[in-house]
């Protein structure tokens, strides 16, 4: 796919170029030859070291090739909790929604991720109650939020004892519009 468009007003010393994609953005698709832009706190754009003005960059930050095994080494092995939740989340059963399982953004691997919502959610069990685990589990947090991915999480428990409840709270957290 070809796109083209302003990538900063002129105004600013932005240009136009086209830009090819991969695949979409929110399918984990990458910009390529971009132009020049203003300065910018996206997390996929990197300061040109000539001209001081941030370059968008390629960076790719889904399920990068070098967590490939530890994704099919999790897949292999679901949680009870997680094998309930993924019965009811594949084959785009909730509301026609893609899920994936055990997908990676940067360097963590999300339990699911709907790419059409940009929603992780994440199944807990007690590892995840401990001080540092959770301090582990907010820098996580923050970083998907830089790609403006948002997290659900539900413990162990509510997945076994409470499903239905666990569905409607992510069924809420969904866009009305497939």
């Amino acid at each position: 796919m070809r796109s083209a468009g302003v990538i900063s007003p002129p105004s600013q010393g932005g240009v136009v170029r086209s830009a090819g994609m991969i695949s979409p953005p929110s399918q984990g698709g990458v910009v390529r030859s971009a132009g020049v832009v203003s300065q910018s706190h996206h997390p996929t754009t990197a300061v040109n070291a000539q001209s001081s003005r941030a370059v968008a960059s390629p960076m790719r930050i889904n399920n990068l090739n070098r967590f490939k095994v530890r994704r099919r080494e999790l897949r292999a092995s679901l949680t009870p909790p997680e094998a309930r939740l993924w019965n009811h989340l594949k084959n785009s059963q909730l509301h026609g929604r893609k899920f994936r399982r055990q997908h990676s953004v940067g360097p963590y691997v999300l339990d699911f991720y709907c790419p059409a919502e940009k929603l992780a959610i994440e199944v807990d069990g007690a590892g995840h109650d401990s001080q540092s685990a959770q301090c582990h589990d907010h820098e996580r947090d923050e970083f998907l939020g830089r790609f403006r991915i948002r997290v659900l999480r539900f413990q162990n428990d509510d997945v076994m004892n409470n499903l239905e409840g666990v569905l409607f709270e992510i069924t809420r957290s969904l866009s009305t519009t497939p």
